[in-house]
């Protein structure tokens, strides 16, 4: 990063980049009953993956006098995604497929460009604190996936037995993000205070899919166009919010509401698919916190919430693992509800505890769909009735020594699903978990040693299942030159422990999917402090929901 700072012009830059591969090694075990027996389908496949690309901001805030401010900012990345895998499907059990394995390839070259421009001012009224806030910002993300597979189908012997089917599919992705925001924060006395604003965002996406075939007998490729098409989606936010704070001797309380009005469109150039929805919501809070008590701070929060979908998650096209198991978008997937009740105790800021209730509805489930004539095993989304969670959560930061520094957080959840799979109703329930324990050691020589480790229990998400997993890390960090130069060598997942376990068994679909990967490795940084200049930037930007939706 380079600041610079003068009373008037403050500006700040930064570079940053990733350059990561990866191992990824998955096993599938489908298995797929019929009257004439069981067949499994057994995928073993190895990834080789590179990630890399630079990440850039730079802006300024003019402060034109002592009321007024002028900034902008401008945010980049650019990246690529390159994975080659190659695999083997194995048939057994009762084989009515004409082969008995299956040796496919896949070959994924995805690039993205994505900016972002912001424009804000703001302006102070007089001393007691009241503002006017102005952001607008612009997201253009474009993006290029290429992906390439083969499958070539043998017998016991090594004989090829049917014709190798090959395919692969482009997609130029191109989304805009256009919104602005307006807020107003106005003090009534030294105790309350009133706060409003308006919001208004347009998001379009358009998608240019192809998928083609090769021809075995000429060695060239055709469209084929019952999977090829162009999606375009656009998406319309108005919103508008209010909100009232008061503060007593021990006591504050806030209440507010936003409302928030949607129009959505979806069209698909390949089957004349068109999709119109437009809602209104209000998300009402109350928030109360008490502060007479010895020692401790109780809050209390009630909200109601929206989340939305992922854009990609919108888009009706198909990713392969195999031509026996793919994932696809759906572009009738909707939002989802959150009704939230929180009490939280902050003793000594030290620990912190809190219990909650959230009932979410039309909860967003990934889920899978399993055919037992084509033995094809589908991954992708829906809306389901709800998703109940009663949760606890604990934090805890203590310093028992001046050499040595305790963190440890926990969470748990009993959750309930319910909802429905292909006409199948199911109704799940269960209890997940999951802590976080890092000790920081103070040696000598201005170094530090820091020991963690990672555990979570038993999980639940609809009607998959998730196996226990764990890890354990460890850095070492000094200091030099007064503290200007600070070096760190750490390693990640000392004991190889971090590997993902996924089955279900619902309905006819019974399957479990292992993962494994590299995640055991030797980090190093450096970092050098040039001067004591630090700048605060500041907070402005008005479509950080939109831009979380986005691929990258």
């Amino acid at each position: 990063e380079l600041n610079y700072k003068n009373e008037k012009i403050s500006i700040f830059t930064g570079i940053d980049g990733i350059y990561n591969t990866y191992l990824v090694n998955t096993k599938l075990y489908t298995n797929f009953a019929s009257d004439s027996g069981n067949t499994q389908l057994g995928n073993e496949t190895g990834y080789r993956a590179l990630e890399a690309g630079p990440t850039y901001k730079a802006g300024a805030d003019w402060h034109v006098d002592r009321s007024d401010i002028i900034g902008f900012r401008i945010d980049g990345n650019q990246g690529i995604y390159n994975e080659t895998g190659h695999g083997n499907n194995h048939v057994s059990q009762q084989n009515n497929l004409g082969f008995d394995h299956l040796l496919f390839t896949e070959i994924g070259h995805n690039k993205w460009n994505t900016w972002n421009y912001n424009l804000n001012a703001e302006h102070r009224f007089d001393t007691l604190g009241t503002l006017l806030d102005f952001s607008a910002d612009h997201t253009s993300s474009l993006e290029n996936d290429r992906s390439f597979y083969s499958n070539y189908f043998y017998d016991a012997d090594q004989n090829e037995v049917l014709s190798p089917n090959i395919y692969q599919n482009t997609n130029d992705a191109n989304t805009q993000i256009w919104s602005s925001k307006l807020d107003l924060t106005l003090p009534i006395d030294s105790a309350s205070v009133l706060e409003s604003g308006i919001k208004a965002s347009l998001t379009t996406m358009l998608n240019d899919y192809l998928f083609e075939r090769e021809d075995n007998s000429t060695s060239s490729f055709y469209t084929d166009t019952t999977l090829s098409n162009n999606y375009s989606y656009t998406e319309q936010n108005l919103a508008a919010y209010f909100s009232y704070s008061r503060t007593f001797t021990h006591f504050s309380l806030k209440a507010g509401v936003r409302g928030e009005k949607t129009f959505v469109k979806g069209t698909n150039s390949a089957n004349a698919f068109q999709l119109t929805k437009n809602y209104f919501s209000l998300f009402p809070n109350v928030s109360f916190e008490y502060s007479g008590a010895a020692h401790h701070v109780f809050q209390l929060n009630l909200n109601r919430r929206i989340d939305r979908p992922s854009y990609w998650d919108l888009t009706p096209f198909i990713v392969y693992r195999d031509q026996y198991s793919y994932f696809s978008g759906n572009p009738f997937l909707q939002p989802d509800f959150s009704n939230t009740i929180e009490f939280t105790d902050i003793f000594k800021e030290m620990l912190t505890s809190s219990v909650s209730y959230s009932h979410i509805d039309h909860f967003m489930l990934d889920y899978t769909e399993q055919n037992d004539t084509t033995k094809i095993l589908l991954e992708t989304g829906k809306n389901i009735n709800y998703e109940n969670s009663i949760s606890g959560l604990l934090f805890l930061k203590y310093d028992p020594a001046d050499w040595y520094e305790l963190e440890f957080d926990a969470d748990g959840s009993y959750v309930s699903y319910k909802g429905e799979i292909k006409g199948v109703p199911f109704h799940t329930n269960g209890l997940t978990y999951r802590m976080n324990l890092t000790n920081t050691f103070m040696l000598p020589g201005k170094t530090k040693l820091e020991v963690s480790g990672f555990y979570r229990g038993p999980n639940l998400f609809g009607i998959l299942r998730i196996d226990p997993l764990w890890s354990a890390s460890f850095a070492f960090q000094r200091s030099f030159c007064k503290e200007k130069l600070s070096c760190s060598i750490g390693l990640a997942d000392v004991f190889n422990t971090f590997r993902f376990h996924t089955h279900s068994q619902f309905d006819n679909q019974n399957w479990n999917f292992y993962q494994s990967s590299d995640p055991r490795r030797i980090t190093f940084s450096i970092n050098y402090n040039f001067g004591k200049l630090t700048i605060e930037e500041r907070e402005n930007s008005s479509n950080d929901d939109e831009k979380s939706r986005l691929s990258h």
